[in-house]
């Protein structure tokens, strides 16, 4: 199921080899990371705040056999990444909007952010989107928490947070 999951989230972002990925907040087992650079070929960056938790991702890396396609940094998102050309983020990253408003500074305007939502059963348990913010395209998956993967262009965070709707 999961492999569907992220062939979903190729298709939808359009991901390629010329891309480069961030896949923000891995956790130890960096699967989207791996999964994303074996079937595109594409460099991926994984990001994991938590120092542990991606040592642990580093040793699953590392095992594999992937010539250096795939890399993890120890570091919160929200203090900057490298530039990239799209990133993924987890159903568990947060705060949310926080994070992709400095995701959308580290990127060009046409930078793909493939974002994570919950299933409406356990909204409560993870952040969500704020409303009004209009993905410009999404796909549905049959997978527990996870209920669908949203589509946007770093301009369209850019533009949200400008306007100010949803901020504090």
């Amino acid at each position: 199921m999961y492999r569907g999951v992220v062939d979903k989230e190729i298709a939808l972002a359009g991901i390629t080899r010329r891309d480069r990925v961030l896949n923000v907040g891995c956790g130890a087992a960096p699967f989207t990371g791996l999964l994303v650079a074996r079937k595109t070929g594409a460099r991926v960056l994984c990001v994991e705040r938590d120092d542990e938790v991606a040592a642990h991702a580093e040793r699953s890396v590392a095992g594999q056999s992937l010539g250096g396609a795939v890399e993890v940094l120890v570091g919160d998102a929200m203090a900057g990444v490298p530039e990239f050309d799209v990133a993924v983020v987890a159903l568990q990253a947060t705060p949310k909007l926080e994070v992709l408003r400095t995701l959308a500074k580290c990127s060009g305007p046409e930078a793909r952010l493939v974002v994570r939502d919950s299933a409406k059963w356990c909204q409560d348990m993870y952040d969500r989107l704020p409303p009004g913010l209009t993905p410009r395209a999404s796909v549905y998956h049959h997978m527990g928490a996870l209920h669908s993967s949203v589509l946007y262009y770093s301009s369209d965070i850019r533009r949200f947070c400008e306007e100010g709707v949803g901020l504090g």
